[in-house]
């Protein structure tokens, strides 16, 4: 299991969200577009994380793949 990030001021980039969840840059941009990805914010015109919703969004996904697995 993942462990919990470090908390910090720090904002990820798309690409520190892409190597914390093991994703391609591609399929980070793609959660974000459809709106299945944890929520982001922007700043101009780049998007940003907070390492903890990350975090949270790829444990919420894990047990959710889990039981859908069990079933």
């Amino acid at each position: 299991m993942l462990g919990e990030p470090r908390m910090s001021p720090e904002l990820w980039t798309p690409a520190d969200f892409a190597a914390y969840a093991k994703l391609t840059p591609a399929q980070v941009s793609h959660l974000r577009r459809s709106g299945k990805g944890p929520a982001f914010t922007k700043l101009g015109k780049h998007v940003r994380y907070v390492p903890g919703v990350v975090h949270r969004w790829v444990i919420e996904n894990q047990e959710a793949a889990a039981k859908e697995n069990a079933k």
